[in-house]
C-alpha cells in the first residue's frame, strides 16, 4: 500500500570504545526528530552486520518536505553532530517518491503519474529555457556550468514553480469529478508549453 510519506535512513559508524554513548546519542537524535513539525515516525536503531566498525541504522519517516529540510537545516540537528563529532560519522539515504512530494492533491491520495509528469513538464521547460538563456554568458568549464544549472532547474522547479502548478491545478489533480474542465486543464498545458517554445524561439535562436 502506498504512503505519502518518505524515509529518511542513516547508518551511524560508532567508535567500538564508545558504543554505549554513540547509542546515546541517536535517541537524542529521536527525541529532537519527534519534537519537530512533520516528523510521523522512528525506528531503529538496528545493527548493521559486516561493517569494521559498530554501525547502526535508523530510519526516520517525514510526511512533507518543508518539515524535512527545517529539520536538516536546524541549530539542534548542528548541535547533535557536534556532539557525536569524536568516533562518530554517518552515511544516509532517501527514500523519495520523486517529485510527487512536492505535489499534494487536497484529497489526501498521490495524483497519478502521468499527471504529476505532466506538471513537471510545464514547470520544468520553462525553467530549463530561462536558464539556458542565461547560461548562455557564463564562463567556464562546461560539466561545472552543467551542475550548476541542473542544481537551479532542481532548485526552481521543486521550490516554487511545482507546489504554485499544483494549486493553480489542483482540481485536475484531485480527480474533480466535474470533468467536463480536464479537457480545459490539459489543453491549457499544452498552450502554455507551446508558448515558452514559441518565447525560447526568440530569445535563444
Amino acid at each position: 500500500m502506498e504512503t505519502d510519506f518518505f524515509e529518511y535512513s542513516v547508518d551511524h559508524q560508532l567508535d567500538p570504545r564508545r558504543v554505549k554513548e554513540g547509542l546515546d546519542l541517536i535517541q537524542q537524535f529521536f527525541q529532537a526528530e519527534l519534537s519537530m513539525p512533520g516528523c510521523v515516525g522512528v525506528e531503529g536503531p538496528t545493527l548493521v552486520p559486516g561493517h569494521e566498525h559498530p554501525t547502526y541504522r535508523t530510519c526516520t519517516r517525514w510526511n512533507n518536505v518543508k518539515s524535512f529540510i527545517a529539520w536538516m537545516d536546524s541549530a539542534e540537528r548542528r548541535r547533535l553532530l557536534g556532539n557525536g563529532s569524536s568516533g562518530y560519522s554517518f552515511k544516509s539515504s532517501m527514500n523519495w517518491r520523486g517529485y510527487s512530494q512536492w505535489i499534494h492533491a487536497s484529497g489526501g491520495k498521490n495524483p497519478p503519474a502521468w499527471k504529476v509528469n505532466l506538471i513537471v513538464l510545464l514547470t520544468l521547460y520553462p525553467s530549463i529555457l530561462l536558464i539556458a538563456a542565461v547560461q548562455g554568458k557564463w564562463p567556464g568549464y562546461p560539466p561545472s556550468t552543467l551542475l550548476i544549472s541542473n542544481i537551479a532547474s532542481v532548485s526552481l522547479t521543486g521550490f516554487l514553480l511545482i507546489p504554485w502548478a499544483s494549486r493553480v491545478y489542483g482540481p485536475w489533480l484531485d480527480g474533480d469529478r466535474n470533468t467536463r474542465w480536464h479537457p480545459l486543464y490539459i489543453s491549457s498545458i499544452i498552450g502554455l508549453l507551446f508558448l515558452a517554445w514559441i518565447i525560447a524561439h526568440w530569445i535563444l535562436i
